[in-house]
């Protein structure tokens, strides 16, 4: 009696182990889609820059042409009409 008792114990404290270890899981993979997305973004920051030297223009950053359909570009050139879409995780 007294042994089932702990066992139940036990067993209780083992799914809330199992509990937290899926909600910490979780949270890293959350972490590391962040993580993901603040490097793209630097390197995406960089490309704009480096088009902007090239180009000597200021880009309309994240821009929605009215054909996309809400698909945004990361830069447009206007004056030069080129679009810069930097290769990322979203793609």
């Amino acid at each position: 009696s007294k042994l089932i008792d702990k066992i139940t114990e036990l067993e209780k404290e083992n799914i809330k182990i199992k509990g937290g270890n899926v909600k910490l899981k979780q949270n890293i993979d959350e972490l590391k889609k962040e993580l993901e997305f603040k490097k793209n973004q630097k390197f995406q920051e960089k490309c704009i820059l480096i088009a902007q030297i090239l180009f000597n223009k200021e880009p309309i950053v994240e821009y929605y042409p009215s054909f996309m359909e809400e698909l945004e570009l990361d830069a447009f050139f206007q004056h030069h009409r080129i679009a810069l879409e930097v290769q990322g995780a979203q793609h």
